[in-house]
């Protein structure tokens, strides 16, 4: 049994869309720290993970949402083909288990 080994190195399956919605805050970092100034001021600002419950900051980054109904692609990929299909939820939102986070460059933060 020989092991499974993916030839090209340049490809990778992870953070999928992760590289574009960095991109787009890169791009928008000066604007957004503009409208953030003149918003809260001289609030400190602060990475995901420098953040602490004590003390008050502003924090740069991407809201992601964990929605526990969404289907998953890798989880229709490795069904069973005999098995019958899963019919689709009627709302992707709202379940309990949902989570909402704000990412930026150093890590995720649940809100």
């Amino acid at each position: 049994d020989e092991p499974f080994v993916i030839a090209d190195r340049s490809r990778s399956a992870n953070g999928q869309y992760a590289n574009m919605y960095f991109t787009r805050l890169a791009k928008l970092r000066k604007e957004v720290l503009t409208q953030m100034r003149a918003r809260w001021g001289a609030l400190p600002q602060s990475k995901t993970l420098d953040v602490t419950e004590d003390a008050e900051c502003v924090v740069l980054g991407t809201v992601y949402m964990d929605l526990k109904a969404k289907p998953s692609a890798l989880e229709e990929y490795t069904r069973d083909p005999l098995a019958p299909p899963v019919p689709p939820p009627a709302r992707y939102r709202g379940a309990d288990k949902d989570r909402v986070f704000l990412e930026d460059e150093a890590g995720r933060l649940l809100l």
